[in-house]
C-alpha cells in the first residue's frame, strides 16, 4: 500500500516535468531525486521482477529520451567499448541464472533493471558538451539538499524519510548505528556505508559546481556544495568512504594542476610513508571511532585455524571463510541465491553478511561476471583519464575528480556487497564515462570542438589513441 501511495504522486510529478521540459532536462531532475531521496526498499514484486520506486520514476523519462528524434534521443550515439562491457555483464548474470535453473520469464527484465538500466541513464545523460554545465544547477540544488538532510539526520538522530514510511533498521537503530555522538547518516539508502559511497560518487559533480562558481559562471553558494557533501560524509561515520573522499579530492587537485603534478606525487609519497610508519596509531584511532577498541577480542576458527575477529577484519576473513566456494565457483558462479554455498554452522551466521562486492559477485557470477564488471570499470576509468590528463580540455576537471572517485570505488567495493542503493549510482557513472570522450563543445564561431581534440597542443599534432576512441580531429560540426 505504501508503495502505491508514494508512486502515484511521484508519477504525477514526473508527468508534469515531461509536459513542461525537454525529456533530457526532465531526466536530470528525476534521476538525482530518485537516486538521493527515493528509498530502494520501496518496491512491488512481480514474480522475479522487482518494480522499485526508483525505476518507476526514472523509466518513463528515460523512454522519452530514447524515442526523441535526432540529437535529442539515443539513436545518434554510436556503440562504444563500454556498451559491450555492460552487455557482457548482463549476459554473465543471465547465463549464471540459467545454469542454476532459475531462468524464469521475469528474470531477464529484472537483470536489465539492475545492471543495464542505470548505465543507459548515464549513457544518454549528456547529448553535447554543454549539457554537463546545464545540468549542474539541478545537481547543486538536489545534491545539496540531500547532503543537508544527511547532516540533520546525524545531528537530530532521526531519519525523517524512514520515519514517515514506517521503516526500521534493526542494528542501525541500536549501537551499530551510532558513533562519535552522531547517528550514522544513511539518507534514503539502506546503510550509512551505502550513503557514504553515494556521496563519494557525488564529489566530481560537487567540485564542478564549485569550480563554476569560482569562475563566476554560477551563484556563489555553489562553492559550498563540496563542503556540504564533506559534512554529510562526516556524519555517515564510515571510514572507508571518508578516506576515499580525501584521496579523490587530492587526485582532483592533481589533475587540475598539471604544472604541480610532480610535486603532488612527491607529497603523496611522503604522506604514504608517514601513514605507513604510523599505521599502528591510525588503526588504533580507527578502532576507537568504530568502538571496536571497547569490545573484547574475539577468536574464531575458520578452516581449522584460529583468527582474531573484528568488524574491520570481517571483510578480509570473508576470503578465507568462503575459500572453498571461491575455488569452485568456476566460470558462471552459483547464481543470485547461492543456494549451494553453505558454510559450517559455527561461522555461518557470522559470515552470512558478505560485505564485499568482489567476494559476493565472484560467488554469484564466477569469472565471467567479475571479468565483465572489471572490464566495464577499467574502460570507465580510462575514458575519464583520457579526458582529464591534458587538463585544458573542457571537462578535464570534472573527469579528473571522476578518475579519483572510480579508483577509490574499486577499494570501496571491498567493504560492501553491490547494493542497488549505491550500485545504481556507480553504473550510472560508468555510463557517464562512456559518453565523456565523445562529447562536442560549441565554439563561438558556430563550429564545435570534440572532447578528444580539445587539447592544449596544436590541433593537428598527431596523438596517441585509446583503442576505440575517435581520432583527435581539429573541428567538426555538431550532428
Amino acid at each position: 500500500m505504501i508503495f502505491w501511495l508514494v508512486t502515484l504522486p511521484m508519477l504525477a510529478w514526473v508527468g508534469s516535468l515531461l509536459g513542461s521540459l525537454p525529456p533530457r532536462e526532465a531526466l536530470w531532475r528525476v534521476w538525482w531525486v530518485a537516486a538521493l531521496f527515493v528509498p530502494n526498499f520501496l518496491y512491488y514484486q512481480i514474480s522475479a521482477f522487482s518494480l522499485t520506486e526508483r525505476f518507476v520514476c526514472v523509466a518513463p523519462v528515460l523512454l522519452m529520451v530514447l524515442v526523441s528524434p535526432g540529437k535529442a534521443g539515443f539513436g545518434y550515439l554510436r556503440p562504444v567499448p563500454a556498451d559491450l562491457a555492460a552487455l557482457l555483464l548482463v549476459l554473465a548474470n543471465l547465463v549464471s541464472e540459467y545454469n542454476v535453473g532459475r531462468f524464469k520469464p521475469m528474470v531477464l527484465p529484472d537483470l536489465l533493471r539492475l545492471w543495464l538500466f542505470p548505465y543507459v541513464v548515464g549513457r544518454v545523460f549528456f547529448a553535447t558538451g554543454e549539457d554537463l554545465h546545464k545540468s549542474i544547477p539541478i545537481f547543486a540544488k538536489i545534491g545539496s539538499a540531500a547532503a543537508i538532510y544527511a547532516v540533520i539526520e546525524g545531528l537530530i538522530k532521526i531519519n525523517l524519510i524512514n520515519k514517515a514510511l514506517g521503516k526500521t533498521f534493526g542494528l542501525l537503530e541500536s549501537g551499530e548505528g551510532y558513533r562519535m555522538g552522531l547517528k550514522r547518516s544513511q539518507g534514503a539508502q539502506d546503510h550509512p556505508i551505502f550513503m557514504g559511497l553515494v556521496l563519494l560518487m557525488m564529489l566530481p559533480w560537487a567540485f564542478e559546481a564549485s569550480r563554476l562558481a569560482r569562475r563566476a559562471e554560477g551563484p556563489r553558494w555553489w562553492k559550498t556544495v563540496p563542503w556540504l557533501v564533506g559534512a554529510a560524509l562526516f556524519t555517515t561515520v564510515s571510514r572507508g568512504p571518508q578516506l576515499s573522499a580525501l584521496v579523490t579530492t587530492y587526485l582532483a587537485i592533481f589533475f587540475r594542476n598539471p604544472k604541480k603534478r610532480i610535486l603532488l606525487v612527491m607529497l603523496a609519497v611522503l604522506i604514504g610513508l608517514a601513514a605507513y610508519s604510523a599505521q599502528a596509531a591510525i588503526l588504533a584511532i580507527s578502532a576507537q571511532i568504530s568502538k571496536e577498541a571497547d569490545e573484547p577480542v574475539k577468536i574464531i576458527e575458520i578452516n581449522g585455524e584460529e583468527e582474531e575477529y573484528t568488524g574491520t577484519r570481517h571483510r578480509m576473513l570473508l576470503f578465507k571463510a568462503y575459500s572453498e566456494y571461491l575455488e569452485t565457483a568456476g566460470l558462471w558462479g552459483f547464481g543470485q541465491a547461492m543456494s549451494k554455498v553453505q558454510l559450517e554452522e559455527r561461522i555461518a551466521l557470522r559470515f552470512s553478511s558478505i560485505d564485499s562486492t568482489w567476494v559476493m559477485l565472484f560467488l554469484q557470477r564466477g569469472y565471467a561476471g567479475v571479468s565483465a564488471f572489471i572490464l566495464l570499470t577499467v574502460i570507465s576509468f580510462m575514458n575519464a583519464l583520457w579526458v582529464a590528463w591534458p587538463a585544458r580540455r573542457p571537462h578535464a576537471p570534472f573527469c579528473g575528480a571522476m578518475v579519483g572517485a572510480l579508483l577509490m570505488m574499486v577499494f570501496g567495493l571491498f567493504t560492501s556487497w553491490f547494493s542497488p542503493d549505491y550500485g545504481a549510482v556507480y553504473l550510472f557513472t560508468t555510463g557517464i564515462c562512456a559518453r565523456l570522450p565523445y562529447l562536442q563543445f560549441q565554439e563561438p564561431s558556430g563550429t564545435s570542438l570534440s572532447a578528444s581534440s580539445a587539447a592544449s597542443e596544436p590541433a593537428r599534432r598527431p596523438n596517441m589513441l585509446i583503442p576505440g576512441h575517435p581520432p583527435l580531429r581539429p573541428y567538426e560540426l555538431i550532428p
